[in-house]
């Protein structure tokens, strides 16, 4: 062999070698050609988390299907190619779940923790029967029947339970435009609200008006706020007394940790009655303000102002507008998200602390047609219940098409989610039951 020949094969196999090792370390990263583009990419993934787990998966375009086994948290879905994938996800006796998205290069695409009921719910023996209606507290719950209230099988007085004490062992009842406070220790005994608050109301505030709003302090289950036309009082029962808090009309109410929050002459104020401070939450004038929501966490007031919905950041004290034309809000359990409902029926949610978890995270917009003025989250923040005069459905709330709205029953009148439990106590044909979604 001569010197030529030698060097045109030692310079070949270091151009191979070169060529080679380059194609390994481009492989290796991730990079391939996909045919149906006929462009190199970088390759992305997928990430499900999915109740219950042993669902089998189908992803289009990729000519995949997953049929994982019972031992798994999470499914790992790799090498995809950089496109949009049609994916659904089955299994025998559940309800299908589709979704579009979008795989990007280098990156996972996860979705939030996916639920799938099952085609027909099993709901099990009625654990209270030939009701008209129910109201869950923290600890007990009390039901109508034969337009009576009854808790554990004892009458109480009035025909609605209007508010619970915070730790649930005290209750609010209503009949007509009275009202009565009753410790669910001794549910015979009752205190009748309107005639202590008259009888008081002639020593001290001199306002002959009617209770328009009544609720438990947040700062003693013995104090109670409540709210006239003329004018916003701190009643004790403990001590007979009363104390006025704002000496005006006031608007929109609500509580958080032992304070009010409330709205009167345009402004939004604090109060914390322990120590008797009122403070205006922000410089902000309002017109008329018909709902003030404060999230879980604190950090965020949500404002409605003739339709006008505000987010108010406790954190950085910035005011944002956030939609218009709003009738009703609620802050997501995990204070991440608002949900609110417009008055076309339309229900939108809105991100406030976007998540690094969930790639592809936006906010969404259904129209869903006449569905009841509520809105219920479920405890994961990532759906909600929706009632429709026919029936009770289980709404995925994120942005990618399509949507998933999942049937829990046909027959359902009333409903109520308790997240402690992580369960859903239903009224139906007169029985009301209790499930669990996953």
């Amino acid at each position: 062999m001569t010197i030529k020949t030698r060097k045109i094969l030692f310079y070949s196999a270091c151009l191979i070698f070169i060529i080679a090792g380059a194609i390994a370390v481009f492989y290796s990263s991730g990079w391939r050609f996909d045919p149906e583009t006929m462009v190199i990419n970088k390759l992305g993934a997928l990430f499900f988390e999915i109740k219950p787990n042993d669902a089998s998966i189908s992803i289009d375009k990729a000519n995949f299907k997953f049929d994982p086994g019972f031992l798994r948290s999470g499914t790992f879905i790799a090498n995809l190619f950089p496109k949009k994938y049609i994916v659904r996800i089955n299994k025998e006796g559940y309800q299908e779940w589709i979704k579009e998205l979008e795989v990007r290069p280098s990156l996972i695409t996860q979705t939030p923790p996916i639920i799938l009921l099952p085609e027909k719910i099993s709901f099990g023996e009625p654990f209270a029967k030939k009701i008209s209606d129910f109201w869950l507290g923290p600890e007990y719950f009390i039901v109508l029947k034969n337009n009576k209230l009854e808790f554990n099988s004892q009458t109480i007085i009035g025909n609605a339970v209007s508010k619970w004490s915070a730790d649930g062992k005290m209750v609010i009842t209503a009949s007509e435009n009275e009202y009565f406070a009753i410790d669910l220790a001794a549910p015979k005994n009752s205190i009748h609200l309107n005639l202590m608050f008259e009888n008081l109301q002639k020593k001290s505030a001199k306002d002959s008006s009617r209770i328009r709003e009544i609720n438990f302090s947040p700062a003693d289950k013995n104090q109670y706020i409540i709210s006239t036309s003329r004018g916003l009082y701190l009643m004790d029962v403990k001590k007979s007394s009363i104390e006025i808090i704002r000496k005006e009309p006031t608007g929109a109410i609500n509580y958080f940790d032992d304070k009010i929050i409330f709205s009167a002459d345009g402004k939004i104020f604090t109060h914390k009655p322990s120590l008797r401070i009122q403070e205006p939450l922000l410089s902000q004038n309002f017109g008329e303000i018909k709902e003030i929501n404060v999230s879980p966490s604190g950090y965020y007031v949500s404002i409605i102002d003739n339709g006008i919905l505000y987010i108010f950041s406790r954190k950085s004290l910035i005011l944002s507008k956030i939609a218009e034309n709003a009738t009703l809000s609620s802050f997501s359990p995990d204070s991440r998200k608002i949900a609110y409902i417009n008055s076309n029926n339309e229900i939108s949610t809105y991100i406030l602390e976007p998540s690094e978890k969930y790639a592809g995270e936006k906010p969404s917009r259904f129209n869903l047609g006449l569905i009841d003025k509520k809105i219920t989250w479920y405890g994961d923040s990532n759906h909600l219940f929706i009632k429709y005069p026919s029936g009770l459905y289980f709404l995925e709330t994120s942005g990618l098409p399509p949507i998933n709205l999942q049937l829990i029953d046909l027959e359902a009148e009333k409903f109520q989610y308790n997240a402690e439990e992580n369960a859903v106590y239903l009224l139906r044909n007169g029985d009301l039951y209790k499930i669990k979604l996953e």
